[in-house]
């Protein structure tokens, strides 16, 4: 699991294939490996179970994420921010299926294949090919009945888990006719069938579902998830929840965790900062990143708080303890603690030549005030 950031205000460095970070000034990128602890473990284990992260899916939607931030010892506080609401495309889905069979059905995210699954059983449970935009789309389909396995074939999950990778990888047999059917939320974007239509796919889209913000949130949980760790982010209509909920006269400067590029342009757009996606969209990954990040952030901040330190130290201490717990291999901890050396030197330096501004200015001022005295 590569780390891509931690925030300094100087120098920027190539971020690692496995975790991004959107564009923004003087931020440093830093490629690192790691579980879930530090050189200190009694230390950091302890950090660990005081760290909170904020959930925001759908009530009753938000248990496996839950569980894996358990794993390693992060404790949840579910916030749910959105809901899901049936709109009438999902009845004319189930007459579709009924009497028309498609070369490919597009499904691309988890709620779109509970209702896809709802309108498929009303359809008879019909034999058909589904391509899936990532893993955890797919893994609905994986705890479905043995009986709907047999009968729909997850035949295609395109390279990246995005909407644009799915259109322009999309297996299509030479110059022949090819139909997809494509169930959506309605506030899903047109990446899709606009890059399938090029392409020369017929393609029908549905929209059966949209996603809306909650009635009411609890303001003593709202309170608490304004001082969580990290809050995490599935859907834009979860950032726009989001930010609306935020006081106009508060600049909440929180970590935010997304599920995917997607959702974090729209976090970025909405003025949201430190914010952090894994380049390819999962669980596993929106899991490492909310896990993870708050670790390297404590431990940039003790390495600060020593000044005299170096985090080369930690690669020698780790050799001689055998100890694995914050890097899998001696490679992956050189390579990290040569960058924040690096990083931290730049941060010197450019303190350094701020206060020497500040000196100079104070001369020049000096030097005027003593010329209007003569």
């Amino acid at each position: 699991m590569n780390l891509s950031k931690l925030s300094l205000s100087t120098t920027t460095l190539s971020p690692p294939s496995s975790l991004q970070q959107l564009p923004h000034r003087r931020r440093q990128f830093l490629d690192v490996r790691a579980s879930s602890s530090s050189s200190s473990p009694a230390t950091i284990s302890s950090s660990n179970s005081n760290r909170r992260v904020v959930v925001t899916r759908e009530r009753g939607k938000n248990g496996k994420l839950i569980k894996a931030l358990a794993a390693h010892g992060i404790n949840c506080l579910e916030l749910p921010l959105i809901q899901h609401t049936h709109l009438s495309d999902m009845d004319r889905l189930s007459a579709l299926l009924t009497a028309t069979t498609f070369d490919w059905i597009i499904i691309t995210s988890p709620e779109a294949a509970l209702v896809f699954l709802d309108s498929w059983k009303a359809a008879g449970s019909p034999s058909c090919k589904v391509a899936v935009v990532g893993a955890g789309t797919a893994s609905i389909f994986d705890e479905a009945t043995v009986s709907s396995k047999q009968l729909i074939d997850v035949a295609f999950v395109p390279s990246k888990a995005t909407g644009e990778v799915l259109a322009s990888e999309l297996p299509k047999d030479g110059d022949e006719i090819c139909s997809v059917l494509y169930p959506a939320s309605a506030k899903a974007s047109h990446d899709i069938e606009e890059g399938l239509s090029k392409r020369g796919f017929q393609v029908i889209r549905l929209n059966t579902y949209t996603t809306g913000t909650v009635q009411h949130v609890d303001q003593m949980i709202f309170e608490q998830a304004l001082s969580a760790s990290v809050v995490t982010f599935a859907s834009p209509s979860a950032i726009r929840a989001w930010v609306n909920l935020l006081p106009e006269s508060e600049r909440w400067g929180g970590s935010v965790a997304c599920i995917g590029e997607t959702t974090a342009r729209a976090a970025k757009r909405r003025g949201l900062r430190n914010v952090y996606y894994p380049s390819n969209p999962g669980i596993e990954g929106w899991v490492d990143i909310a896990s993870t990040f708050p670790l390297f952030r404590f431990l940039l901040l003790v390495h600060i708080n020593k000044r005299g330190g170096n985090f080369l130290e930690i690669t020698t201490r780790s050799k001689q303890q055998k100890s694995r717990d914050l890097f899998p291999t001696m490679s992956s901890c050189h390579s990290f603690c040569c960058k924040m050396n690096e990083a931290v030197e730049d941060e010197k330096l450019r303190r350094d030549r701020f206060s020497n501004l500040h000196i100079f200015f104070v001369v020049v001022a000096i030097a005027v005030f003593f010329c209007f005295q003569l």
